[in-house]
């Protein structure tokens, strides 16, 4: 059979319509910012978000646990990129906040408010809980989450 034969074509074509269909329904990933710098709170203010610490390292077993389901959960995906300024940290490149937060082990996730305040650390596998709990936080008392903080949302 030649290799441009109707089966095989038609095989082609089913195989590129499924990858491009999963592509498109697939949700987006994460935009996670590398950088734990003031410029995180400035764009959480700005834009009326919390933020969202996951301190990891590539050596961590649950780390890498938590990327392949936690963080692909399409409904934590969707909770992060409304509610969140996201941040992901490896604890070796930064020794300040191993320092502050390498008590919780690891992957650590940690929930502020613009002006710096925590709201919630948690460890998993409670840690998509504490994404949870912080939106409702956030729901139920606008006001306490900082400067700038009014019933807008």
């Amino acid at each position: 059979m030649p290799w441009f034969s109707l089966p095989r074509i038609r095989i082609g074509i089913v195989a590129l319509a499924s990858l491009v269909a999963g592509a498109a329904c697939a949700a987006p990933p994460i935009a996670w910012q590398t950088r734990w710098s003031d410029a995180v709170f400035t764009q959480a203010a700005k834009e009326h978000r919390l933020v969202l610490l996951d301190l990891h390292a590539v050596w961590c077993h649950w780390c890498h646990v938590m990327d392949e389901t936690t963080y692909v959960d399409p409904e934590v995906v969707r909770l992060i990129g409304k509610n969140y300024v996201a941040v992901s940290v490896d604890a070796d490149s930064d020794p300040d906040l191993t320092s502050r937060y390498g008590n919780w082990g690891w992957p650590a996730t940690i929930v502020l408010a613009a002006n710096g305040t925590e709201i919630v650390k948690r460890l998993p596998p409670a840690a998509a809980d504490g994404v949870h709990a912080a939106g409702h936080h956030r729901r139920s008392n606008p006001g306490s989450l900082g400067p700038g903080r009014g019933s807008d949302r």
